[in-house]
């Protein structure tokens, strides 16, 4: 869903696509916190929301993705700090939050 001019924030209904594997959201014009009910995608390894317009902080629940391989949400306006649970996920080895002025992807 990358490149689709969305607007608005994501809907806490996303939490109930428990067999998705991918979700990418990267350049739109999403706003608004990131929704706890991420944490219910279980099967959930790559999850990149990239340059758009999301403030808050990442939610703790975000932690219980244990096949998390991949989270990318630079170019956001993301603020406080990473939640200490993230050290569980032994399967991320990619992660990129808050440089604001580069593109989905480099750190």
């Amino acid at each position: 869903m990358y490149y689709n001019l969305l607007t608005g924030s994501v809907p806490s209904a996303v939490g109930k696509l428990t067999n998705l594997t991918q979700l990418a959201l990267d350049d739109n014009a999403l706003s608004g916190s990131l929704p706890s009910t991420l944490g219910n995608l279980f099967s959930l390894t790559h999850f990149s929301a990239c340059n758009n317009r999301f403030s808050s902080s990442l939610p703790a629940s975000i932690s219980a993705l244990a096949r998390l391989q991949h989270l990318l949400l630079n170019g956001n306006f993301l603020e406080g700090s990473i939640p200490s649970d993230l050290s569980n996920l032994l399967s991320l080895y990619e992660m990129h939050r808050v440089s604001l002025a580069r593109p989905c992807g480099i750190a």
